[in-house]
């Protein structure tokens, strides 16, 4: 999972785009008490992405067994300080 993080005491997030930002399955953390700030110039898109998995196993036609599992994963934004969400479509 890809993502941005910051740790130290005063830390600051900043990511900032003239186009979109669009954040899939990713983790945005700021563990310090600064301030979050995501900027886009156009569209700001927080995505999820489907993980999936599946096992067969067969041993003969009367023994066999199928299991599927499959989970949403979503962006997470996490941030102990002031959070700022833009995004602004220019005419």
């Amino acid at each position: 999972m890809a993502g941005l993080y910051v740790s130290g005491p005063a830390g600051v997030l900043l990511a900032s785009a003239g186009n979109n930002i669009t954040l899939t399955a990713a983790q945005i953390i700021n563990a310090g008490n600064g301030p979050s700030q995501l900027s886009a110039g156009n569209n700001l898109n927080l995505n999820t992405v489907s993980a999936g998995s599946s096992q067969s196993i067969v041993r003969n036609a009367s023994n066999h067994m199928s299991q599927s599992a499959s989970q949403d994963v979503g962006t997470q934004i996490r941030t102990n300080g002031a959070l700022t969400l833009n995004a602004t479509t220019s005419p």
